[in-house]
């Protein structure tokens, strides 16, 4: 293709020298100290444009071996890239790393098989060969990131979490798709869901999660940090720092009311949880709201039965109404609303059954409540 270039421009300037010859003829006369020369105007130019088209032509074939060179070892260092490829592939990892390393060799941009080379080195549990293949690649500034995300993943890969955590939260690659599917990793490792949150909306975008991921994640990094708190005053403190909007999703609300039964004061995630059964019916919900204290049995038992209403099949909202009115010596309903709630599949509600006749001297029923509760515990899901 270049040959062909270079002989249209010498042709165009052939052309535009005999034009310019029978437009302009004459001769040109050169002085040098003692010496002139005197030549046409034609003869002139193309004496210069064969110069310039001489030189060009020694240069080329001065460099013609040295390309011929570097065309062999880059087509070399292709091919052992490929073989390197496959060899990682199959599970190689040898003999992977033998073609990738000799790939980086022939290479004029070799972080690639550098870093695959790395890969293939942690396979084959070359920790110090792997190093200094990253260490490599690196001084390509184009593939830091690609290097320091390579990096973590092979430290995740050894169980190194919180090394490869530091790596990938780092500003300049914790916006990159693979850095995040890595951090999301190493969060599901941890448990440290709360630490997540950041994130959330960056693996969204990126596709990393979906829509039912994030609720997900959301729940799960509520319940780490309420795990965390202290005091009931810090339990209020970060439910209340979330946005209205969150405080009010269900699964929130649950993981909010859990937290607050396990430092033994529920009577904090009442309001909460009534409110969100008032704005939508859930049932796991309504068995959260079956185990929070009550002050006032009656205006509770008033309460779920509105519920009832619309929510007839609720085994959590039976269980509920029973031990209200066994509160409020209601026994006859209190034995109902357990039996049926036992029949919708609670099993709570079978040892509430069987307190609620051993507190009545119902001793034979008592034992055959417990027998059913613990037969249905046991039974295969």
């Amino acid at each position: 293709m270049n040959l062909i270039k270079w002989i249209l421009i010498l042709a165009l300037t052939v052309i535009i020298g005999i034009s310019l010859a029978q437009f302009f003829p004459g001769e040109v006369m050169i002085l040098a100290g003692g010496w002139s020369i005197e030549t046409s105007l034609l003869f002139l130019m193309a004496a210069v444009v064969g110069f310039y088209f001489l030189i060009h032509g020694t240069v080329w074939l001065w460099r013609m071996p040295a390309r011929k060179a570097q065309r062999y070892f880059e087509q070399r260092a292709q091919a052992q890239l490929e073989l390197g490829m496959l060899a990682m592939a199959e599970g190689d990892w040898k003999k992977a790393e033998r073609a990738l390393s000799r790939s980086a060799s022939g290479a004029r941009k070799p972080a690639v098989s550098y870093i695959a080379a790395a890969q293939a080195a942690q396979g084959d549990g070359a920790e110090q060969r792997r190093t200094e293949y990253l260490r490599q690649a690196e001084t390509s500034t184009q593939a830091q990131h690609s290097v320091a995300i390579t990096r973590a993943q092979l430290l995740l890969r050894e169980g190194q979490t919180e090394e490869a955590m530091e790596i990938l939260r780092r500003q300049e690659i914790a916006h990159r798709p693979r850095a995040l599917e890595l951090l999301l990793k190493c969060f599901e490792r941890t448990g440290r869901w709360s630490e997540c949150v950041p994130y959330v909306s960056p693996m969204m975008k990126a596709g990393v999660i979906d829509a039912a991921r994030a609720r997900r994640i959301d729940r799960l990094a509520l319940a780490d940090l309420l795990a965390q708190a202290k005091s009931d005053e810090e339990l209020t403190a970060h439910w209340h720092a979330l946005p209205r909007a969150k405080r009010k999703e269900p699964e929130l609300v649950v993981e909010f009311g859990r937290a607050a039964l396990r430092t033994g004061n529920g009577e904090v995630a009442v309001a909460d949880v009534r409110s969100a059964l008032d704005r939508g019916f859930d049932e796991e919900l309504a068995a959260l709201y079956a185990r929070l204290p009550y002050e006032d049995a009656s205006a509770e038992s008033r309460q779920v039965e509105k519920w009832l209403a619309s929510h007839s099949e609720s085994a959590a909202l039976h269980f509920l109404l029973g031990r209200l009115c066994a509160r409020n010596q209601l026994w006859a309903k209190a034995k109902q609303n357990l039996e049926k709630a036992i029949a919708l599949g609670s099993v709570e509600a079978t040892a509430e059954l069987g307190r609620l006749h051993e507190s009545l001297g119902e001793m034979e029923q008592a034992m055959r409540a417990y027998r059913s509760g613990l037969e249905q515990a046991l039974r295969p899901r």
